[in-house]
């Protein structure tokens, strides 16, 4: 492995730099600004493509010819959009399983035990004995505390507030239901963790 010793340089000399290895910058200003908010060694991925191969080249990092900046940037915004297409997608799978699997479990298990119904999760006994269980718990646990104290944290800021007690108590309301997590923490003691 080598040492990296490329120096920072300002983002016009960016644009001077890609101009020198061949790349047509209609834009320079217009440029300028997208590299102040998405950054040259983010961008740089995405120039990989359009750039000679290393036989073709007397210099590092030449551009082919033609080549122009907002090709680049295109090419950047098309792997964004896709990325979160397959990041929607794939939760909306996650979802569903989820939600089969609690549908499922919950009714099959359903007793007067407190491990039973949609806590049907908490029982150990449901899972494979190489599963980490506490794991699995202590994750609920830490999202529903994590929840909870950024409520706690709402509700000294709105008690603070120079609203009226009534409007401060709608906005208290309010603040509880914006997630399941606080809601359930909030309202119910036992079982202490969340249905699944």
């Amino acid at each position: 492995m080598t040492l990296f010793k490329k120096p920072s340089i300002s983002v016009t000399d960016q644009i001077s730099l890609l101009q020198n290895r061949g790349l047509n910058i209609q834009q320079p200003k217009r440029a300028e600004k997208y590299l102040e908010v998405v950054s040259f060694f983010r961008l740089s991925a995405y120039m990989r493509p359009f750039q000679k191969s290393e036989r073709q080249q007397e210099t590092e990092h030449l551009f082919k010819d033609g080549v122009e900046f907002k090709q680049i940037v295109d090419l950047y915004a098309f792997d964004r959009e896709l990325r979160l297409l397959i990041m929607d997608a794939v939760e909306r799978v996650e979802v569903a399983i989820r939600a089969t699997l609690n549908n499922v479990m919950g009714i099959k298990y359903q007793t007067e035990a407190e491990c039973s119904g949609s806590h049907w999760y908490l029982n150990e006994n449901l899972f494979k004995r190489t599963y980490q269980h506490k794991r699995l718990l202590k994750e609920v646990e830490d999202k529903q505390a994590k929840e909870f104290n950024d409520l706690q944290r709402d509700i000294k800021k709105i008690e603070r507030s120079s609203t009226s007690a009534e409007i401060k108590q709608q906005r208290i309301e309010r603040r509880v239901r914006e997630s399941y997590p606080r809601f359930y923490h909030r309202t119910y003691e036992t079982p202490r963790l969340m249905p699944g």
